[in-house]
């Protein structure tokens, strides 16, 4: 009896001194498997699926939920170089409004999209669901519907500016919810965002063949009838995925965010890089026509762009989630810096095949671009329980620069061709270079912006 209490005592002293072996091993972890392990943490769902599996990646009805929302509320925005193309020939000469003033119609509409997308969740973190979708599902068909039949310019800017804009946003606001922090195991919904462009591809057909062929007011109505269908599915295989939150787990602002340099100075570097991104996507139909493609034609050069940002997105994605945090900064400027090169390049561009090409490239690197930064905004955040707040302060803020950019390249674009006589203009013999070199400007001082966040982030470390 002694020889076995004796071998139950050793075997107990063993596991105490293996037990404390692994303490002290694990406390000379390598520093960056526990800032990785820190980072990995932050990216479990903001709220979890009643049918989601054990890992926590909820299941693929809400992917195809959030591909339909985003398709319906997204998907418009980037097909509104062929509403703008369309407002530029008829306001333009006949209520003398300006190119800035119509590009206003698209900017406030995608402002606020993006920022009501990420605002207005703390209402449904609250359990205001239902309030949230059904007035966004509202606000965006009657929006759509009073476009249609809307005779004045500013008619149009309160319907499919302010009405589509807020609606939309709101019925985004359970996509982001969901979709907010891009991580291991988020693939899924990393490509469910691609909805966005293939609505932009959709829309922007839909707008561009049947204007000629069933007239302005019956090709608005046949988006708002597309929209009517999506919409409301995706909202409601979402609603049983999203159950209201904590108070207490609900911030909508991180004070601690502005004492924080690098990620002050990448939320600036955003600002102009969105000043800038829409800009290409809102005039490319109207150069199109300037290098004489008939309106037929000119549509499929935004057709091109929104089949590129597809790609780009997937490009995004696969840097964020394959790369360390630290490398998708590196990721990130050469998106940025690729964007503006390929904007300076576009000057040159005197043919339908170059222009093409080059509306491409740049649809695939800006796009990019933006799929990377949440990932960058991940590397610099010290405490992941902050992360998404961090994320949604970002991309509201960001909405400043979608809001002023379309309409300051506008104002530029009147300025250069301020002399113009209304035959040369008729011919589109106007120049676009103003509004291309602000939008190159923009995007090269975003990444001069990243370059200081990084280096920031680097003298931090040491």
């Amino acid at each position: 009896m002694a020889t076995a209490r004796e071998a139950t005592t050793g075997a107990s002293d063993f596991g105490m001194l293996h037990d404390l072996a692994h303490e002290l091993e694990s406390r000379h972890e390598p520093r960056s498997e526990r800032v990785k392990q820190l980072h990995t943490s932050a990216f479990e769902p903001m709220v979890r699926s009643r049918n989601a599996p054990e890992t926590g990646l909820p299941g693929w009805h809400e992917a195809v939920g959030c591909f339909l929302v985003l398709f319906s509320a997204w998907g418009p925005v980037n097909a509104f170089g062929a509403f703008q193309a369309y407002y530029d020939t008829v306001y333009t000469p006949q209520q003398e409004v300006s190119l800035a003033l119509i590009s206003c119609i698209g900017s406030v509409q995608a402002s606020l999209v993006l920022f009501l997308g990420f605002a207005a969740g703390r209402l449904v973190d609250a359990g205001h669901f239902d309030y949230v979708a059904v007035l966004g599902f509202i606000l965006t068909v009657a929006g759509w519907f009073g476009a249609a039949v809307g005779k004045q310019y500013w008619h149009v800017l309160l319907t499919q500016g302010l009405c589509v804009g807020v609606g939309s946003g709101l019925a985004l606001a359970p996509v982001v919810r969901i979709m907010e922090v891009p991580g291991p195991g988020r693939l899924v919904f990393n490509v469910s965002a691609m909805g966005g462009s293939i609505g932009g591809i959709v829309f922007s057909l839909l707008v561009g063949k049947l204007e000629r062929r069933i007239g302005w007011a019956w090709a608005v109505r046949t988006v708002a009838f597309v929209t009517v269908v999506p919409l409301p599915i995706g909202l409601a295989m979402l609603r049983s995925s999203l159950r209201p939150r904590l108070r207490s787990a609900r911030r909508a602002v991180d004070i601690t965010a502005f004492s924080d340099s690098p990620y002050l100075v990448i939320v600036v570097a955003l600002v102009p890089a969105l000043m800038a991104f829409f800009v290409p996507f809102f005039y490319v139909q109207g150069f199109a026509m300037k290098i004489s493609l008939d309106w037929d034609l000119s549509v499929y050069s935004l057709v091109i762009m929104n089949v590129a940002s597809l790609v780009g997105r997937v490009l995004g994605t696969a840097v964020a989630e394959g790369c360390e945090r630290s490398t998708s900064f590196g990721g990130l400027m050469a998106f940025t810096i690729s964007s503006g090169i390929i904007v300076f390049l576009w000057l040159l561009v005197d043919s339908t095949g170059f222009l093409f090409i080059v509306a491409a490239l740049y649809a695939l690197n800006s796009s990019a671009m933006l799929a990377v930064i949440p990932a960058v905004v991940a590397y610099l955040c010290p405490d992941p329980t902050r992360l998404k707040t961090r994320i949604r302060m970002m991309w509201s803020l960001g909405s400043i620069g979608v809001l002023v950019g379309p309409p300051l390249a506008g104002i530029l674009y009147e300025y250069q061709n301020r002399d113009a006589d209304p035959a040369h203009r008729s011919k589109g013999g106007l120049s676009f270079d103003g509004l291309l070199v602000f939008a190159a400007s923009m995007l090269i001082l975003s990444a001069v912006l990243m370059v200081g966040a990084r280096l920031l982030k680097s003298r931090g470390e040491r």
